[in-house]
């Protein structure tokens, strides 16, 4: 079974759209049997965690002993990297697909790096779905520019999202 990493903002609340939005993600993804991993804790990670759990899927929360924060309840396993550095890569490597949610700092970086080890043939070949319109305009110049070896999409609903994934034959990567 597939495992994706969700990337998103640590800073949503409960009451915004794209916190209902990432948790209709992670019921999506649950509901289509896929495994999900997020960074565990707060904002688009718990919204994410909240949607898995409540579709009776589960959800790995990968967190970081240098953060003082709690990981999220909604998590069925919890593995605690070191370093901010290693929780990332844990995310990325772990991965088998990605969706990235709004977010900030964090997430272009989790999007930095799993983009650039793809175009550099670092890992396996693994789809990126942008979610909603948030990053295209972000990332507009750099998808056109930098697209080379790496399956990027963008989606606006959690069926086009599982419908990309479906397209994706994992077991030939």
């Amino acid at each position: 079974m597939p495992l994706v990493s969700v990337f998103g903002s640590g800073v949503m609340t409960a009451d915004s759209a794209d916190y209902q939005s990432a948790e209709a993600v992670g019921a999506a993804l649950a509901k289509a049997n896929y495994r999900v991993a997020t960074g565990g804790y707060g904002g688009a990670m718990e919204a994410v965690s909240k949607g898995v759990n409540r579709a009776q899927g589960n959800v790995i929360g990968v967190t970081c002993q240098e953060f003082h924060s709690k990981a999220n309840a909604f998590l069925t396993e919890e593995i605690s990297a070191k370093t901010f550095k290693d929780r990332i890569f844990q995310l990325i490597t772990m991965a088998d697909a990605y969706v990235i949610l709004p977010g900030g700092m964090g997430t272009l970086c989790e999007i930095a790096v799993s983009w650039e080890m793809s175009r550099k043939h670092l890992m396996k070949e693994k789809p990126l779905l942008f979610y909603g319109n948030y990053w295209k305009q972000r990332l507009e110049a750099m998808m056109h520019d930098f697209a080379d070896g790496v399956i990027l999409r963008s989606v606006q609903t959690p069926e086009e999202m599982i419908n990309c994934l479906k397209e994706y034959d994992f077991e030939s990567h």
